[in-house]
């Protein structure tokens, strides 16, 4: 039998952001996403440097949870609280099925910001590591 996108990806994702909006209007969303220890580790000068300049930029970090102490290390180590947890990791999923989880994600994500009217100016994103 085949199973539909939410069957087999997992339920709707919704954005929980833990703080409120509204946001400085005159700075640049920007949405940092991290996935693994690495990516943490590489991300978290860029976005404590971005954080630094809150007047000309307001970050939002989101983990996708394809490492679950990807936000564990930002946390811990770096002092960055992320704004949203994808969640994404499920034990004995493959790799496409990890893809499409993100995918999905993602897109109930962009859906969020575009209701919200909440379209970030810039997303970064950490390469292949």
């Amino acid at each position: 039998m085949t199973k539909t996108a939410t069957e087999r990806f997992g339920a709707e994702y919704h954005w929980a952001p833990r703080e409120t909006y509204p946001r400085n209007p005159n700075a640049k969303l920007v949405v940092c996403v991290v996935g693994t220890r690495p990516e943490a580790i590489k991300m978290a000068p860029v976005i404590a440097a971005l954080r630094a300049q809150s007047e000309a930029f307001d970050v939002r970090v989101v983990v996708t949870g394809q490492h679950p102490a990807a936000g564990d290390i930002l946390r811990e180590e770096f002092g960055i609280e992320p704004n949203q947890d994808m969640s994404v990791l499920r034990m004995g999923q493959s790799l496409d099925e990890l893809a499409g989880k993100l995918f999905f994600a993602a897109a109930a994500l962009r859906r969020h910001a575009e209701h919200a009217s909440l379209m970030p100016d810039m997303i970064l994103v950490q390469g292949d590591t």
